[in-house]
């Protein structure tokens, strides 16, 4: 069986990291999977590292990074990604937006050859699991997230229909070297990401999410997305001076 890495950033996490680890760690033993966790703590300003060294104890099998300045998901997700030692590296986030029941399916994906593999939570077959609380949230941001993906498909080309998806596997021994070209460590990473695996020609395929919305994401949406479209503007013009290297 192919080894998973599971890699998981980490900010602010204290309150449910724990919570988090047990799910994960308890559905990857229960089902077999040859499997690490590797938990990047992106200078937490709570007790998020204690938390995780509570729950790890003597295993073998966990891994803890700590970056000692808040950095950005980007770097957390890099830092991960490249310490990882499976033949397919799972990112997911760190509340478990993404239950623990796409790792299958996504595994399944690699084990029938994809390289990388990307939740759409705009496909027909995706489930959201929400409370009405949260619905006028969820049809902003998700409006907002529509708008922004098309900019993305027009700026750097991507044929990902949800960039921004916190739930991503790769094929290490096709995608890992990638992150090491990766110069973004804010939210706009995951479009950088989508922009170099797409530059290498690699194929990127979709997978239907379950997702559970459980409470407000730390990104802002209007007063970031000035610093996004820098960011895009910064991929493409590093690509046109060949800041990322060959393509193929």
């Amino acid at each position: 069986m192919k080894m998973l890495s599971v890699v998981i950033p980490v900010y602010n996490s204290a309150a449910f990291i724990a919570k988090t680890l047990d799910s994960v760690g308890r559905y990857l033993g229960g089902n077999g999977y040859a499997y690490e966790i590797i938990v990047v703590d992106d200078g937490s300003g709570d007790k998020s590292a204690v938390e995780v060294e509570r729950w790890m104890g003597p295993r073998k099998d966990v891994k803890l990074i700590r970056i000692g300045k808040n950095s950005g998901k980007g770097c957390a997700v890099k830092r991960g990604v490249l310490e990882s030692g499976g033949d397919y590296i799972l990112v997911t986030d760190a509340d478990l937006t993404f239950t623990v029941d796409n790792i299958k399916a996504a595994y399944e994906m690699m084990e029938r050859g994809a390289d990388a593999v990307i939740g759409n939570r705009r496909l027909a077959d995706s489930i959201y699991l929400i409370s009405p609380k949260y619905f006028f949230g969820i049809f902003l941001r998700h409006t907002i997230s529509y708008v922004f993906n098309l900019i993305v498909r027009l700026l750097l080309g991507s044929r990902a229909g949800d960039v921004h998806c916190g739930f991503k596997c790769f094929r290490a021994e096709k995608v890992k070297f990638l992150f090491s070209r990766a110069k973004e460590n804010g939210f706009v990473h995951d479009s950088e990401m989508v922009f170099l695996i797409q530059r290498m020609g690699i194929e990127i395929r979709e997978m239907p999410v379950v997702y559970s919305y459980r409470r407000v994401s730390t990104v802002h949406l209007f007063s970031d997305s000035f610093k996004v479209l820098l960011g895009l503007f910064r991929i493409r013009v590093r690509s046109f001076m060949g800041g990322y290297g060959a393509s193929r």
